[in-house]
Order: structure tokens, then sequence, then C-alpha cells
């Protein structure tokens, strides 16, 4: 992708995006999650093309027009906030957890520890904290 495509998207996604560190259930390993949403589906195609993830349609219902949602997980979703990092201004903060937090994720076989469970929720708490909230 082009520099000003990615500085794009990242504004795109600044205003229209959110990014997740979340889990099934109480006790379950937590997930990041990254979801970009819009009314027409172009640019949310194009997303998926270059970094994967899926694209849901949202039909229109009553008082609610038509929408897309692009979502992507786990490594997809480390790299794609890894490529606009650059760009981003208010979502910024909680891309830089996000990533940390994925990079810290490795394949394993045996159940987290409590000390690696612990880390994952603070940086879930962080993240959320950050939400909707200016970092200049």
């Amino acid at each position: 992708m082009k520099r000003a495509d990615i500085a794009y998207l990242a504004g795109f996604f600044d205003g229209e995006g959110s990014i997740s560190i979340m889990r099934r259930a109480k006790g379950k390993p937590y997930w990041l999650r990254v979801q970009l949403g819009q009314a027409n589906n172009w640019i949310l195609k194009m997303v998926q093309f270059q970094f994967g993830g899926s694209l849901f349609h949202h039909k229109p219902r009553e008082n609610r027009r038509e929408a897309w949602q692009w979502s992507a997980s786990a490594n997809i979703a480390k790299d794609f906030l890894k490529c606009i990092l650059p760009y981003l201004k208010l979502k910024r903060g909680e891309a830089e957890i996000a990533i940390k937090f994925q990079e810290g994720k490795m394949p394993r076989h045996e159940a987290l520890t409590e000390g690696e469970k612990a880390v994952e929720e603070a940086q879930r708490i962080l993240l959320s904290s950050l939400k909707d909230k200016s970092m200049y």
C-alpha cells in the first residue's frame, strides 16, 4: 500500500474503528480484535483484501441503514495496527497496548499461569481506560 493510502486508512480507523481485548468466558484466554464499520463497503473490501479478516453485511432495519463491518483478530489485527500505527492520532495509545498484548501471546499447550492472566487483564483494563480519550 502507498503511504498516502495507509495514512487515509489510519484516519478512517481513528474515527470509525475499535480495538478490543476480549474473552469468551471467565477463565478463558483473552484475544485481540479490531473492527471497522462503514455504510459503503469499498474501503472495507480493500482492507480485507490487504490484511485478511472477515467482512459482515448488516441489512437495513427499522431506524438503521445498511452497514458493513470488517473484523480481524489476533495476528491479523496486530499486523493491521502495526501498519497504520505511525499515522494514528486518537487510537495510537490503544494500538500500542494491543500490539504489545498480541506480541506477548505465544502458541502454547499449557494453560496460562496466574501471573500471565493478571498481565492480560491489566492490558485489557489499560486499553479500556484509553477509549474515547485523545492522546494529544
